[in-house]
């Protein structure tokens, strides 16, 4: 969120804490509650007070959500967001295949990987990769890696082979951060239609 979203923010959650018959925020606490979220589009903070507000499985949806409960509602635990992370990485190997060099838009995933042998490591495993991944990727949300802490991209065969004709912006980005989106086929959009420019 940027500054223009304190205005929505602040109304948002006044709307909230008084459906759930709870004492305005005062000014101070309403910044650290929007300073914790800032990282996120004021859209995605909307969509995770919304899900918060309609779960009905143990305090979820009971009570005036924190921020940790609007990153709950969006992400999952990060075991959850760890299987989603694998889940989509697992899809985007069979589409684009290990010869393409890729960008993920989670540095999160550039850790696990670099964990697990790189993306054509991941490609050629004869064994499961799954539980190293997990483990680097929940290792990567308790240590809150940024793009700081990894490789930018994660090289492919040809990149790796050193190939003449190879070229950094065929690198093929990977949007995977919908918040909580599960639909796979939807994951893929951008780097399907960055793919199919490649081979054109």
């Amino acid at each position: 969120m940027t500054q223009n979203d304190w205005k929505p923010f602040t109304e948002l959650i006044g709307r909230v804490y008084r459906l759930y018959q709870r004492p305005p925020l005062k000014v101070d606490d309403m910044r650290l509650y929007f300073d914790t979220l800032a990282d996120l589009p004021f859209a995605a903070v909307a969509e995770g007070v919304k899900r918060h507000m309609k779960a009905c499985t143990g305090v979820s949806g009971r009570f005036a959500p924190l921020p940790a409960d609007i990153i709950l509602a969006l992400f999952g635990t990060p075991e959850q967001q760890a299987a989603k992370a694998w889940t989509q990485v697992r899809m985007a190997l069979g589409k684009i295949g290990l010869y393409n060099s890729v960008r993920f838009d989670d540095p999160k995933i550039h850790f696990a990987l670099a964990a697990c042998g790189g993306w054509t490591g991941l490609g050629w495993a004869t064994i499961d990769k799954e539980p190293c991944f997990r483990r680097a990727y929940l290792a990567a949300i308790t240590n809150e890696v940024s793009w700081d802490d990894v490789p930018h991209h994660m090289a492919g065969e040809n990149e790796l082979d050193g190939g003449w004709n190879w070229r950094s912006d065929q690198i093929v980005d990977v949007k995977t951060l919908e918040y909580g989106e599960l639909d796979g086929n939807k994951l893929l959009t951008a780097a399907e239609q960055k793919q199919k420019r490649l081979t054109a």
